[in-house]
C-alpha cells in the first residue's frame, strides 16, 4: 500500500534505460567545427583564390596599359604638331591637282585627274582625301589630311598585334615589342608629311589587310574589292 501511494503521488515509475534514450532524443549535442591539423583550413583556399584572380587581373589591366601607351603618345604628338602647311610633294599632288580639278569641265578629264600617274605611283586615295577636304572644309586642310594619314599607320599596328596574338599565339608580354617600335618617331618625315602620309601609312595597312585575308578563309569578293583599293593608293610598276 505504500508502494501504491508513492506512484499515485509522483507518478508512474520510468526505468532508467528509457529514461536514458528519451535524453538523448531530447537533448541535442551542439556541432563544433573543428580543423583537422594537418589540413589548411576551407576560408584560406578561397582567400588565397580571390587573390590570384585579383593579381591576374591587375596583370592583365597593366598590359593592356604599356601596350595602349604607345597609341596614345603617337596621336596626342601628330594632333599637337600637325600643321596646315604644304611640303615638297604636296604642292604638286595636292594643290596643283586641285588648281586643274576645279578648273576641268568634264567628268572625263577629272577621273583622267584622278587617276593620273604622281612619278611612279598611282595615288587616287591621296586625290580623294584631298578632294574631301576641299568640299567638306571649303580648302585643301593639309593638318587634317596628315592626322587621316596617321590613322593608317595606327591602324597597321593594331592590325599586326592581332594578327600575331590571334593567328600566332603571341601572348601579351611577347606583343609588347611591336607598339614600341613601330609607333617610334624615326619616320617623323612621313608623319608630317600630308601626301607621304597617306600614300605609303595606308598602302602598307591594306597590303597587310590583303595579305592576310588572301591567308585565310575570306569570301572571293572581299579581295577582288580590296586588292585594287591597295593598288591605287601607291600602287607601282610596269602594269600602271
Amino acid at each position: 500500500r505504500a508502494t501504491h501511494r508513492l506512484r499515485k503521488k509522483h507518478g508512474p515509475r520510468i526505468h532508467s534505460k528509457s529514461k536514458t534514450i528519451s535524453r538523448r532524443s531530447i537533448v541535442r549535442k551542439p556541432t563544433t567545427l573543428t580543423n583537422h591539423p594537418d589540413r589548411p583550413p576551407h576560408n584560406n583556399g578561397v582567400i588565397a583564390s580571390s587573390i590570384f584572380r585579383t593579381a591576374r587581373s591587375c596583370r592583365r589591366s597593366i598590359l593592356l596599359i604599356l601596350l595602349s601607351a604607345p597609341f596614345f603618345t603617337y596621336g596626342v604628338l601628330v594632333f599637337r604638331f600637325a600643321t596646315n602647311i604644304p611640303y615638297q610633294d604636296d604642292f604638286d599632288a595636292a594643290l596643283d591637282f586641285m588648281n586643274q580639278f576645279t578648273h576641268s569641265t568634264t567628268l572625263v578629264k577629272r577621273v583622267k585627274l584622278i587617276d593620273m600617274q604622281h612619278n611612279e605611283h598611282r595615288i587616287v586615295l591621296d586625290r580623294l582625301v584631298f578632294l574631301g577636304s576641299y568640299y567638306l572644309q571649303t580648302r585643301v586642310n593639309f593638318r587634317t589630311a596628315i592626322i587621316f594619314g596617321n590613322v593608317g599607320w595606327l591602324l597597321t599596328t593594331a592590325a599586326l598585334m592581332t594578327i600575331a596574338h590571334r593567328h600566332f599565339r603571341l601572348s601579351l608580354p611577347r606583343l609588347l615589342p611591336i607598339p614600341y617600335i613601330l609607333l617610334s618617331f624615326v619616320h617623323y618625315e612621313n608623319m608630317f608629311f600630308a601626301m607621304a602620309a597617306i600614300q605609303n601609312y595606308w598602302f602598307i595597312f591594306l597590303s597587310v589587310l590583303f595579305l592576310y585575308w588572301l591567308t585565310t578563309a575570306r569570301p572571293l569578293g572581299y579581295l577582288a574589292v580590296l586588292f585594287p583599293i591597295t593598288l591605287f593608293t601607291s600602287g607601282g610598276g610596269l602594269a600602271l
